[in-house]
């Protein structure tokens, strides 16, 4: 293989799963659809969670309850997917990468269930 200066580094993102937690309970997955990201691209990813019709333990639903009371419940957020690293046409290396979002403060309404993010974004954990 030839260097070219002029091919940039591209990433595409495979099987990506999300999940939410509380404490050491999990409350929710979710699986996001494949994207690709050019070099010094940004991409927003939305993903849907949902804990309707799911068990949740009781020390978690009460630890929920009483956060909400105080005005936001904080989350723990996990991302994972398989990252494919390509420069042109050319396949370079192929990874896990792992994302842990901890504290993620989300304001729930008393009508609906639906959150909303509080406090704007947050440093993660990111593992390549």
């Amino acid at each position: 293989m030839v260097y070219n200066p002029n091919k940039k580094l591209s990433i595409r993102y495979d099987d990506v799963e999300s999940s939410i937690s509380y404490g050491p309970g999990f409350i929710s997955g979710t699986r996001v659809p494949p994207f690709a990201q050019g070099t010094k691209d940004r991409t927003s990813v939305n993903a849907t969670f949902s804990a309707a019709n799911s068990f949740v333990g009781a020390p978690v639903a009460s630890g929920i309850d009483a956060a909400r009371a105080r005005g936001s419940v904080s989350f723990n957020v996990k991302l994972s997917a398989r990252v494919e690293f390509r420069r042109g046409g050319w396949r370079l290396r192929r990874r896990l990468l792992r994302v842990l979002c901890s504290g993620v403060a989300v304001s729930l309404s008393s009508k609906g269930g639906l959150g909303t993010l509080a406090g704007g974004s947050r440093d993660c954990q990111v593992v390549v």
